[in-house]
């Protein structure tokens, strides 16, 4: 299986995620599936330079529950899932964008 960062190679490893992953359960298993799925294909900061020495990374991943009309965020700083159910406010009378606040800094619990 390609492992390389060319969107070819990250297409296939999906794909194939996808073809093999177990049916989740519900939504909850789901959004879990779909984001270990693209955790096969996020491009770590350093990994993948442009010509510049920029470095090309995942930012955020997101998942969109079409059935609960749910996203859920999680940025490349924390790891945390964010989630905010897609209202009919924002969907439909959301005249100006809107903007949610996120911890950028990875928080960690004691266990």
């Amino acid at each position: 299986m390609p492992g390389g960062y060319t969107a070819v190679d990250r297409f296939i490893r999906t794909a194939f995620m996808r073809q093999n992953s177990v049916q989740p359960k519900d939504s909850k298993e789901a959004v879990n599936t779909i984001l270990h799925t693209l955790d096969s294909v996020t491009i770590p900061k350093g990994a993948n330079l442009k010509d510049n020495d920029d470095s090309s990374y995942t930012q955020y991943q997101t998942v969109l529950d079409l059935t609960n009309k749910i996203m859920y965020f999680v940025p490349y700083s924390n790891r945390t899932i964010y989630k905010t159910p897609m209202t009919k406010e924002l969907i439909e009378n959301q005249k100006e964008p809107k903007q949610f606040e996120v911890k950028m800094e990875q928080e960690f619990k004691e266990i």
